[in-house]
């Protein structure tokens, strides 16, 4: 019995013993710990000062705008460090300016989608014979159309159509859109050619002052209102 009580007893916890900390020197420690965090502190600045500042030279520019633009679709190189300015603040101008230039001229020149207050080529296309003033961005490349005579403007449905004939999956589906092996897609490629290459039938006339007015004759606007465009 006094076995198994010794055995019943080696199951009770030993009494806590507190042991009290002595530590020596603690201004030392303290100086330790804020030398380390000066160290830590002038580290990071440093990784952000290199981060942040930009060498002169040629230099990739990127819209930094989170709304849609179109600058997926350009590469813009740019040489910093030329100017007056520093090459840090150089490139934030540039990249400001590039971001807005990008935005607008997606806006601009966007066919298929209107934006509050931007009168673009979607607006003017849905208001024909009607004085519009556009953005100076806008009325300067209809002005180099009209000086180069370019009529390929005006092929817009004729696009319409081979963007739908290179988008399809099957050879069997290109009949309805290759003018080549449908006579209908033929003669209604061959009206639209004859439309756009006749100023009688539609033009951009260019009225002064950032002015225009898309000029569709009715002949025009009812064969467009037939052929549903």
């Amino acid at each position: 019995m006094g076995r198994t009580a010794r055995d019943r007893d080696d199951r009770h916890p030993r009494p806590v013993k507190r042991i009290e900390l002595f530590e020596k020197y603690p201004e030392v420690r303290l100086g330790v710990v804020v030398v380390l965090l000066l160290i830590g502190m002038c580290a990071f600045g440093y990784s952000l000062i290199s981060f942040l500042t930009v060498d002169a030279g040629w230099t990739t520019i990127e819209a930094g705008s989170s709304e849609a633009d179109c600058s997926g679709e350009l590469i813009f190189q740019y040489y910093i460090g030329a100017g007056e300015l520093s090459a840090t603040a150089e490139k934030r101008a540039v990249k400001k300016l590039y971001s807005e230039l990008t935005r607008t001229s997606y806006q601009l020149f966007h066919t298929s989608q209107g934006f509050d207050g931007v009168h673009n080529l979607y607006y003017i296309n849905q208001h024909p014979n009607e004085e519009i003033e556009v953005d100076e961005m806008l009325y300067e490349a209809f002005s180099m159309i009209e000086k180069h005579g370019n009529r390929a403007v005006y092929l817009a449905p004729v696009y319409v159509q081979y963007s739908n004939l290179f988008g399809c999956n099957d050879d069997v589906e290109t009949v309805d859109f290759d003018p080549y092996q449908n006579e209908e897609i033929a003669r209604y490629f061959a009206d639209i050619a004859s439309f756009a290459g006749d100023k009688d039938a539609i033009d951009i006339q260019l009225l002064g002052d950032h002015r225009i007015k898309l000029y569709v004759s009715d002949a025009y606007l009812n064969y467009a209102a037939e052929n549903g465009f």
